[in-house]
């Protein structure tokens, strides 16, 4: 099924996340949702098809060119959004093609951690 619009695409593809995120709590869903509808709709403006028309290059355009200017962290958690659509349309193979920056969470040092960390580089 193909959407006929920017928004019926977005829709489609946060009705999928829905099914995954049942039981997290209600922001998280919000957010994943949300990142799921702008994920869609940045697909379909660019290659007019919806999530299950979706071909391992559009996805892969996504990640690289869309996120390229995000952090680290934003690039992670709108893969954890792709690869649950991934998952759900049952396109699992698709994910050992979509290793990247945005594939692994960055640490978190904290910020006393950080300080004497910096000030020893400029000693």
């Amino acid at each position: 099924m193909n959407p006929a619009a920017e928004k019926a695409a977005g829709h489609q593809a946060s009705e999928i996340i829905r099914i995954r995120l049942r039981h997290v709590s209600s922001e998280t869903r919000r957010r994943r949702v949300e990142k799921a509808r702008i994920i869609a709709a940045t697909i379909w403006r660019r290659w007019k098809v919806g999530v299950y028309r979706w071909q391992l290059k559009h996805v892969r355009w996504f990640l690289v060119h869309e996120l390229s200017g995000r952090s680290a962290n934003t690039s992670y958690q709108y893969f954890l959004v792709i690869r649950a659509l991934i998952e759900l349309t049952d396109r699992d193979r698709w994910l050992a093609s979509l290793r990247g920056s945005w594939s692994t969470p960055q640490a978190r040092k904290p910020t006393a951690i950080r300080q004497l960390v910096q000030a020893d580089t400029h000693s």
